[in-house]
């Protein structure tokens, strides 16, 4: 993989979230892009407004090559969520539904006081398009 078009290609093939936007900057769903300055590539992280650069190269196929390194070993980049619930026992349905279905899954746990969670489920790259009608069953908080 030597370009941005490149990888760019690769994550539409493996359903992961990505977009390019206007002014030569490449971005995900998760803050992380690369962006063309003046020919000098950075790899950068935003959130909430702040942005961090990461990495500088003069070529893109260096910086596609680190970024391809980091994007493939995030499991938030890899994954998409397909439930949101604050009900335990419904967390548990859809947990035997994708184990019936062998979609490989994982979860979080978020603490919202005593005795109440939210719980989150995410699936893997293009598993997203077996589990459509469960992300509209059991996906309550619209992201």
């Amino acid at each position: 993989m030597s370009t941005i078009k490149d990888l760019e290609k690769w994550l539409a093939e493996n359903c992961i979230k990505n977009t390019f936007t206007p002014g030569n900057r490449y971005e995900t769903d998760e803050g992380f892009g690369i962006e063309n300055y003046y020919g000098m590539f950075i790899w950068y992280h935003t959130e909430r407004g702040q942005k961090e650069n990461i990495k500088y190269s003069r070529t893109e196929k260096e910086i596609v090559d680190y970024a391809f390194e980091i994007i493939k070993n995030d499991k938030y980049l890899n994954s998409h969520l397909v439930g949101s619930l604050n009900d335990e026992l419904l967390h548990k349905q859809l947990i035997t539904e994708l184990k019936r279905r062998d979609i490989d899954y994982w979860n979080q746990e978020i603490s919202q006081g005593i005795g109440k969670s939210l719980f989150r489920v995410y699936v893997y790259r293009c598993d997203i398009k077996k589990v459509t009608d469960l992300k509209e069953k059991y996906l309550l908080l619209k992201i």
